[in-house]
């Protein structure tokens, strides 16, 4: 999409199927395809470049109301999260505070990171964080979220509580929390990637 734009220049573009719209609008959706490729193929540098590249150009003025936004952001919290890489968590720039899913998907890492690094008191703190987020996420309105922003926080909330649990030896606790994270995530409506 880069290319053609690049290529095609500011005149109008082909009027055919829905290339008109998708060329200059497609690039951060195409982005998140790559990340999550890179994601499932393990390759670090190329997911975390992807996620970066979308979020960065996101301002943060409109991240309030821009649910993509929202979602382009945490994306590079997800990447570094999901390959374990802790210290890129705890230091990562915190954006959107204030905002009900950005604060719940801030300590969902930032747990998941403290757990990591075997600090379960911290980990708790930052789990007691994301139920606050997540309760003030249903009466917050966003658009661009296929899934309500409470309900993706809920899912975050199980998980990391299933990941303390799991972390203090207490398995059953944790399978449930898994098995109810697995359930909710089930029952969310599809979105690509």
């Amino acid at each position: 999409d880069r290319y053609f734009v690049e290529a095609w220049g500011d005149g109008p573009l082909p009027d055919f199927t829905t290339y008109k719209l998708s060329a200059r609008m497609h690039p951060g959706h195409a982005s998140d395809f790559i990340r999550f490729a890179a994601t499932s193929q393990g390759n670090y540098a190329r997911a975390i470049a992807s996620a970066r590249a979308v979020a960065d150009a996101v301002s943060d003025e409109r991240l309030p109301v821009n649910g993509r936004g929202q979602l382009a952001v945490t994306n590079v919290w997800m990447v570094n999260k999901i390959f374990g890489k802790w210290d890129a968590v705890l230091a990562e720039k915190r954006r959107g505070e204030g905002v009900a899913y950005l604060d719940g998907m801030w300590h969902y890492t930032q747990g998941s990171a403290r757990v990591g690094r075997g600090d379960l008191p911290g980990a708790a703190r930052e789990l007691d964080q994301l139920r606050k987020a997540a309760a003030r996420a249903a009466s917050e309105e966003v658009r661009g979220f296929v899934n309500p922003p409470a309900t993706l926080l809920e899912l975050a909330t199980l998980g990391l509580a299933g990941e303390i649990a799991e972390s203090r030896g207490e398995d059953a606790r944790a399978v449930e929390a898994y098995r109810q994270a697995v359930a909710l995530q089930d029952s969310l409506r599809f979105i690509e990637p």
